[in-house]
């Protein structure tokens, strides 16, 4: 399949426009978003993380987002599976060092 030049201009053009919508419902949501964060993560120094981190990946994807999709429910679900990855990891992290100090003192 090719691409003509304006076809490239096009879809240049709808990811600036995207980009642009994109920024306003974030304006629109934040003061939600760290609601919601700091609901999941009970500490704030923590929740500004999960609030940067959710908004880096919905800008970073910002060109699959169509006008249309409920923007709400769509960060609020980026959200908590972010919350839920970093869970994981942190228990995943908790884990591992009794487990290593264990295999050492056996040593």
């Amino acid at each position: 399949m090719t691409y003509s030049i304006e076809d490239k201009k096009q879809n240049t053009n709808t990811s600036f426009e995207n980009q642009s919508n994109v920024r306003s419902f974030l304006n629109q949501f934040s003061s939600k978003m760290n609601a919601y964060a700091l609901q999941l993560t009970k500490n704030e120094f923590e929740a500004n993380d999960l609030f940067q981190d959710t908004v880096l990946r919905i800008i970073v994807n910002s060109e699959k987002f169509t006008l249309g999709t409920n923007f709400k429910a769509l960060t609020m679900t980026i959200m908590r599976n972010l919350f839920i990855k970093n869970y994981r990891k942190t228990k995943q992290i908790q884990i591992n060092p009794s487990l290593s100090n264990q295999v050492l003192a056996q040593v």
